[in-house]
Formats: C-alpha cells, structure tokens, sequence
C-alpha cells in the first residue's frame, strides 16, 4: 500500500524538505542539540549543491557521493570521521525524505575509518597518578583530583555524568551512586 504523501514531492525543493525533517525531529524529541547538529551539517550539504531550488527527488547516490569527495577535498575538513559525522546528519535526512516518498529509496554507505589509537599511559604513569597522597600534607586540590580519578576509574562513568551528581545521589550508608 503506497504511503499518503501531502506535499508533491515531485517539486519540493531541498530546504522544504528539511523543514519536515526537522519538524519530524522536534515530533520525536530529539535534543535541541541534536538539531542543530543536524541543521549545521545540512547548512554544509545544501553549499555543496549551490542552487536554491534544488529538488529533493534529485539527490542521487552520485550526488550523495560528490559531496564525499567534496567533503574530503575540503581543507576545513581535517579526517575522515569527520565526513562521517557529516554524512550521518545527511544519512538521517536523506532516509526520512526516502520514507516520506520524497525521492526515490537508495542505499546510503557510510566509509570506513581507520581510527587513530590514543596514546595511554604507562603503568608506571598509572601508579604515579592512583598514588593516593598524603593527607597530612597534599592540599585540597591534590586530593581532590585524586579522589575524582579514583572515582572516574572506579565507575566507569562519564565525566558529564561524573560533573552532574548531585549529593542525593550519593547513598553514603550503603555505598551506592544512583
């Protein structure tokens, strides 16, 4: 059964389908964050088409793909997991347009990315850092990044997790972070 569509897809330009993109993302109540983020990297999709009226139903998977090269001829754009992260918000919008009947369904492929390993530390550098300090002779800032350290490691959280605790969620009498 074919999907009722209210807009004539047929001559809806790329910026009118974003609005129902993003529209469709504030239904869904995605983060206002993530909305931008989607809005910043469609501000890069749509420069790269250069033609305000571009129709939706005219992306291709060739234009999907001059925009990669694009992307990675860019001197801005300093490695490939950052065409990923562009190509993902026009992953995103590109699928809804494909489910809408915007235009017509193709198969989007995201690269691959050989990520860089971190340098991590010694466990010399470890055991330096872990050490906890003498009590009776560090100051509060030395045992305080210690103590957060200690904590980060033994939880494994976040540190925008570790920053948002608040003192009720500490559960002192059984030892408990909620």
């Amino acid at each position: 059964m074919k999907k009722l569509s209210l807009k004539n897809s047929d001559n809806l330009i790329v910026d009118e389908a974003f609005a129902d993109f993003k529209g469709s993302c504030r239904i869904k109540n995605l983060s206002g964050e993530t909305i931008k983020l989607y809005q910043y990297q469609f501000n890069v999709f749509h420069r790269f088409l250069d033609d305000e009226t571009f129709l939706i139903s005219d992306v291709t998977p060739a234009t999907v793909n001059s925009f990669i090269l694009e992307l990675r001829s860019d001197k801005h754009v300093c490695n490939d997991v950052t065409v990923n992260t562009y190509l993902r918000g026009l992953w995103a919008f590109l699928y809804y347009c494909m489910e809408m009947d915007y235009m017509a369904d193709f198969k989007i492929r995201i690269p691959k990315v050989d990520k860089k390993l971190k340098e991590t530390y010694t466990d010399s550098e470890l055991n330096m850092l872990l050490k906890k300090p003498n009590l009776k002779t560090c100051g509060f800032s030395e045992y305080k990044i210690w103590v957060f350290s200690n904590y980060l490691l033994g939880t494994g959280n976040r540190i925008s997790t570790a920053l948002s605790l608040k003192i009720e969620d500490i559960d002192f009498d059984s030892s408990m972070i909620k």
